[in-house]
């Protein structure tokens, strides 16, 4: 069985570049975004802990605090801000 040759036409290979490049763009300003969201629902899940911390509302607390570990954990993981 012998490879196949696939010919690409100069419109092919500049559409492919373009392509790339738009993808790349796209890519990056959803991985901006993605991290400016992390870090909002952060600092609001870890503001509100620590309102509910301070009226002793325990359940609160630690809903909260596992939101911040799980976006926390997220970010470490996705690291958005890198990409």
């Amino acid at each position: 069985m012998e490879p196949r040759v696939y010919e690409r036409t100069e419109y092919d290979i500049a559409f492919d570049i373009q392509y790339g490049r738009r993808f790349c763009l796209l890519m990056g300003r959803f991985y901006g975004r993605l991290a400016a969201f992390f870090l909002f629902v952060e600092l609001t899940a870890s503001t509100s802990a620590f309102t509910a911390f301070l009226s002793s509302n325990n359940t609160l607390t630690g809903w909260l605090a596992l939101t911040v570990a799980c976006i926390a954990v997220l970010n470490v993981l996705i690291s958005p801000g890198v990409k």
